[in-house]
């Protein structure tokens, strides 16, 4: 194959782009989720204002209060795969060498500003349900008095539609969605027009 086909091959360009961002992911990722934490927190403050929402030695952790005698926090490992969906986005914008770069830079800043809405609120889905899955874990008759209490809180039915977004982010959407995000600069990258779309920008 020659030097200029391999270059303007979309795939061989995913798959470098793709390598790249996964060596400069845990960096990112660190950075990423003590931004999504903090903006999480301040959202949940607004709506949830007994459950907290941080990130201690490094692990990120959901608190409640007015649940128990005492507060109850529970820690979420490796919260940091829910985000991994950005390297799959990026890799797919930047992949697409028919757009300049410019405006490469452009849908990639966009998508990750949709994405990062959508982990938010995925952050703030799981911190609503943790405490539900504690809840409904407990010995019957424990659990039946907890159930009252904390449905005053967090609302049982708004858990079980929550439930069912995260069934379906985790089915589906998480790979679909930077899909749907990437196809503005996917048809001009495959399009057979995509040569003279560019070239009358």
């Amino acid at each position: 194959m020659r030097l200029e086909k391999i270059r303007n091959n979309f795939f061989l360009r995913f798959l470098a782009a793709a390598g790249f961002f996964l060596l400069i992911w845990k960096p990112f990722s660190i950075a990423y989720m003590h931004i999504i934490v903090f903006f999480s927190d301040a959202l949940s403050g607004i709506f949830y204002p007994y459950m907290d929402i941080m990130i201690i030695d490094g692990i990120t952790k959901f608190q409640y209060s007015n649940i128990t005698a005492q507060q109850l926090q529970f820690s979420v490992n490796d919260i940091d795969q829910i985000f991994l969906n950005i390297i799959v986005l990026l890799s797919l914008i930047f992949s697409s060498y028919r757009i300049d770069l410019k405006s490469r830079v452009k849908h990639a800043a966009i998508g990750i500003a949709i994405l990062a809405a959508i982990h938010l609120f995925i952050i703030n889905m799981y911190a609503y349900t943790t405490i539900w899955d504690y809840v409904l874990n407990q010995p019957a008759e424990l659990s039946s008095e907890l159930m009252t209490r904390t449905d005053t809180y967090f609302s049982k039915g708004m858990t079980d539609i929550y439930r069912k977004l995260l069934f379906n982010w985790n089915s589906w959407g998480w790979d679909v969605v930077p899909l749907l995000l990437w196809i503005p600069a996917g048809l001009i990258q495959f399009l057979p027009l995509a040569g003279t779309l560019k070239g009358k920008k």
